[in-house]
């Protein structure tokens, strides 16, 4: 598989998403620019973000239709939209987009473009305004996880 696809795929992956991207394929490849790493992450971890954006909304109303209100499924679904709103709308709607940007950005586990998209989908954020908001976030991300990478190669290098 060439390298390009696989920085793709693996920026892709919802745990690993550009966060574990970067600083693998920049220590493991250090012949490959940091920019060609940095926009193949990115892309990699957008794409995804696109078809969740699109696909979540389509999938929920495909349940609550298919099983109706009186089954553990729809319950479910109802039962955990009302708490996620219950929990963080207060913050959701005092930081408005800047939330979504910071969920997105920071480089933590349980963040980044996979949550950014259930929470845009949680909060009914259209979708071209969640897309950009999302793809801000990724690459705030993507800049602070090379900043970090290269970082902590130089460190490394310098006592190995």
């Amino acid at each position: 598989m060439p390298l390009f696809l696989k920085i793709l795929l693996s920026a892709s992956l919802p745990i690993t998403e550009l966060r574990g991207t970067i600083p693998w394929f920049l220590a493991n490849n250090p012949e490959i620019p940091l920019w060609q790493i940095f926009t193949l992450a990115v892309i990699g971890n957008f794409l995804p973000v696109l078809f969740l954006l699109w696909f979540l909304p389509r999938f929920t109303d495909f349940l609550h239709q298919k099983f109706h209100s009186k089954n553990i499924i729809s319950r479910l679904i109802t039962w955990f939209y009302q708490r996620a709103h219950g929990k963080h709308s207060e913050k959701f709607y005092k930081y408005g987009a800047l939330a979504l940007i910071i969920v997105v950005a920071i480089p933590l586990p349980g963040t980044g473009g996979w949550t950014g998209s259930l929470l845009a989908f949680l909060f009914n954020i259209p979708y071209r305004k969640a897309a950009l908001l999302i793809l801000t976030g990724i690459i705030l991300a993507g800049i602070i996880v090379s900043f970090l990478s290269l970082g902590g190669i130089a460190v490394f290098s310098r006592f190995s």
